[in-house]
Order: C-alpha cells, then structure tokens, then sequence
C-alpha cells in the first residue's frame, strides 16, 4: 500500500471512531435525560383496588365547610 493509501486509511479510521463517540456520547445523555426527578420513586407495581400512592393530605376545616356549601348551593 502507498503512503497516501494509508493516510487516507488512517484518516478514514478516525472520523469512524470519532462518529462511533459522537453517537456514544448522544445515547448517553438521551439514557440520562431520561431520568427524570418527577418519575423517582413512582409506583411500579399495581395492586388492583388498592391505591399506593402517597397519601393525600388532610382538607382544612375551612375548605370542608367552603366544599360542603358549595355543593349545598349547586355551584361548580
């Protein structure tokens, strides 16, 4: 092989490898990307009728009452 066959073999070998790391480098942040803070610790397994979420927090007596007369008065 000539010299200018090799360099061009050479050449060719490095854009390879640097598309190959390019590529590596996209699929890794798109894997990262991925991971979401808000889908952490999210229920996986279902269990039928049985809510595992976490649990709701307590409505304030004041809402109660503003809830319960609102549906006195039939105001959506």
């Amino acid at each position: 092989m000539s010299d200018q066959t090799q360099e061009r073999m050479g050449r060719f070998r490095t854009r390879r490898l640097s598309g190959a790391c390019t590529v590596a480098l996209m699929i890794g942040a798109l894997a990262l990307g991925a991971c979401r803070e808000s889908e952490q610790d999210r229920v996986l397994q279902y269990e039928p009728g049985t809510y595992l979420g976490p649990e709701d927090e307590a409505l304030s007596p004041e809402t109660v009452d503003e809830l319960r007369d609102r549906a006195r008065t039939g105001m959506m």
